[in-house]
């Protein structure tokens, strides 16, 4: 839809940079064609306009997330969390970021307050049964992955059924 839409897009951003809607399709645009570098710019006037835009700061964080720009990408979860503390993806996504630098303990706690605001989501449990695994609590990441199994996610299924058993034999 946005590829036969990106040259009407354009004209108008030519015409006009500081609309917040068309910034907002432009990111989209480049976003949904995973060239996360060229979407950022437009999010970032898009968020200069409108700072406490939730929706895209999530998407302007996870392209950061993508270009495996960490730091940015935790900031912009801090400032969603800042506007509404309940926003559950933010609250994974700092668990995953925290996970990644090594630090078990604040991603234990992101996951766990991801899961208290959204306890349907299977990736919430999943990544911290990834994380109880890489803390060698082998029972605890096998029980997440049982939770997140039971809310549908095969990958959670083959780590159940095929890994936990020679995870809970170490």
């Amino acid at each position: 839809m946005l590829d036969k839409a990106y040259p009407f897009l354009k004209k108008v951003y030519d015409l006009d940079s500081n609309y917040e809607e068309i910034n907002y399709y432009l990111g989209q645009y480049h976003y949904q064609k995973e060239e996360y570098y060229k979407a950022i710019p437009y999010y970032n006037r898009a968020l200069l306009i409108n700072p406490k835009d939730i929706y895209r700061l999530e998407e302007r964080g996870y392209a950061k997330l993508m270009l495996e720009d960490y730091k940015g990408a935790y900031n912009d979860c801090e400032k969603i969390i800042r506007i509404d503390e309940t926003n559950a993806e933010s609250w994974y996504y700092l668990g995953y970021i925290d996970y990644y630098k090594g630090d078990y303990i604040l991603a234990e706690e992101s996951y766990n307050n991801a899961i208290q605001y959204d306890d349907t989501d299977p990736r919430f449990y999943l990544y911290k049964g990834y994380l109880y695994e890489a803390m060698e609590a082998y029972d605890r990441a096998c029980m997440e992955w049982g939770k997140a199994a039971r809310l549908g996610d095969k990958e959670a299924m083959t780590l159940l059924y095929e890994d936990c058993r020679e995870l809970l034999e170490k």
